[in-house]
């Protein structure tokens, strides 16, 4: 770590750190802010179809973030090796994915919801066809302008700077939630509001465009389609993996979600989701450790080997204990605290949140290590584990919960599901690192781990420059 002790690399790991800080907090912010927002112009039936909607481009831009987190890897590994066409051509390749890929994804979503709209829509709520036609195929135009946005991490990391997209992404989102708030002062069309908010990306997704040349004009440069289709071929592993994980996070969030609200009714749903949501505050800083371990692994120098196997063991270390006070905090104040949250209409279940506090600190051990085989394109068969895990994982909880068990046994299969990641990945990361399982658990604990923990405060300080 000590070879991070350039001004440079200072001042991008600070940066780096606010960006990410920030950026979680303008996501809490924005979401708290848009509910009430749109419920003080809309009824309830307007808001739910307004959300199903807005919930598409999400989707339709995971392929464009895969290719690029991918791309922004090989970009990155590049640098070792000097060549400043590669790096280009990475780009347009990756530019050219995200955008058929969203294009594609794109026409079928709303070739989909148009067969959908023309039949359910103007049964069951105040919204037109006409109106919800429309903005779904604003959306998909949303949805490109979105994708070249997220492309852009490969210039920018690439650049050293990185945090310069995450505020991008931040700025645009918090911009949006301000741009809906006073188009809805003007009108409710939802091709109206869902114009401005291309309009708002739009503007965002240029001025990334030349903070990426001015950063790094080179990568700009044009380069050969068979070279072009050669890098998409390498990429096509990684930007898989990338593309599985938020499918994963969506089975274990949403498809339990649909199993205890089916089968144990609302009113266990309700606590459920309660409980839930308080012990997946520790997932803030599990989003944080993998995003700020993840953008300066491409950055590493020196002996990386090294570096790696002690960001992993000091990452580790404090991952846990703060997963360990975290979940002792939980068991103090949860039942109060959910108590005045749902204005006493739910229970804080002791059992319920035992398990779901193991599921999420097992999650939250995963983040060093991902974080460090994701920046090496090297974790396709960790992401394929996962998957495959929390899939087993959810047809065992349908299999329990029909067969009456109760919901904290139910439950109990997110953990292995959690397990089903951690498990290979420890065995790759170890490998990746050169590190064998032993000597890993050994200095986990060693006393050295306390020194690099001062070394990362130190660099992470502001009062120190040198």
């Amino acid at each position: 770590m000590s070879s991070m002790a350039s001004p440079a690399d200072r001042t991008r790991l600070r940066r780096g750190i606010a960006a990410n800080a920030i950026s979680t907090v303008l996501r809490i912010l924005s979401q708290l802010i848009l509910l009430p927002v749109l419920f003080a112009f809309w009824d309830e039936a307007r808001v739910g179809v307004w959300l199903m909607i807005f919930a598409l481009p999400a989707y339709l831009c995971m392929a464009a973030a895969g290719v690029s987190a991918a791309g922004a890897n090989r970009a990155l590994a590049e640098t070792h090796c000097g060549d400043g066409g590669e790096p280009a051509a990475i780009y347009r390749s990756a530019r050219a994915a995200a955008l058929l890929s969203t294009l594609i994804l794109s026409f079928a979503a709303i070739a989909i919801g148009l067969l959908v709209v023309e039949r359910d829509v103007d049964l069951q709520t105040s919204v037109s066809a006409e109106e919800v036609r429309a903005a779904l195929i604003l959306l998909g135009i949303y949805a490109l302008v979105t994708a070249q946005m997220t492309v852009l991490e490969i210039p920018l990391r690439y650049a050293g700077r990185y945090p310069e997209h995450i505020w991008l992404q931040a700025g645009a989102s918090a911009a949006e939630v301000v741009a809906l708030a006073i188009l809805l002062a003007v009108g409710s069309d939802f091709a109206i509001l869902v114009g401005g908010l291309v309009a708002v990306r739009l503007a965002f997704t240029i001025g990334g465009m030349m903070i990426a040349r001015s950063a790094i004009p080179a990568m700009f440069a044009r380069s050969g389609g068979a070279r072009q289709a050669g890098l998409l071929r390498s990429l096509a592993a990684p930007s898989l993996a990338f593309i599985a994980m938020p499918l994963v996070y969506g089975l274990n969030l949403q498809g339990y979600v649909l199993l205890v609200g089916a089968i144990f009714g609302p009113a266990v749903l309700a606590a459920f989701v309660a409980t839930r949501t308080i012990v997946r505050l520790l997932d803030l800083f599990t989003n944080f450790v993998f995003n700020a371990q993840f953008f300066e692994a491409g950055h590493l120098s020196g002996d990386e080997s090294e570096l790696r196997r002690r960001l992993l063991t000091t990452t580790t270390l404090v991952t846990l204990c703060v997963s360990l006070a975290f979940a002792a905090v939980v068991l103090v104040v949860g039942p109060p605290l959910q108590h005045a949250w749902t204005v006493g209409k739910t229970e804080f279940s002791y059992g319920l949140a035992l398990v779901l506090l193991a599921a999420g600190t097992i999650r939250a051990l995963s983040a060093a290590p991902i974080a460090i085989l994701s920046a090496m394109n090297a974790h396709a068969r960790v992401a394929g584990f996962y998957l495959a895990g929390s899939g087993a994982g959810i047809a065992g909880a349908f299999v329990l919960a029909f067969a009456g068990a109760p919901l904290s046994v139910v439950a109990a299969m997110l953990i292995a599901a959690e397990l089903s990641q951690l498990v290979p990945l420890l065995r790759s990361s170890v490998r990746a690192t050169g590190y064998s399982l032993p000597a890993l658990c050994r200095d986990l604990f060693a006393k050295e781990r306390l020194a690099d923990i001062a070394i990362v405060g130190r660099l992470i300080d502001p009062r120190k420059t040198h």
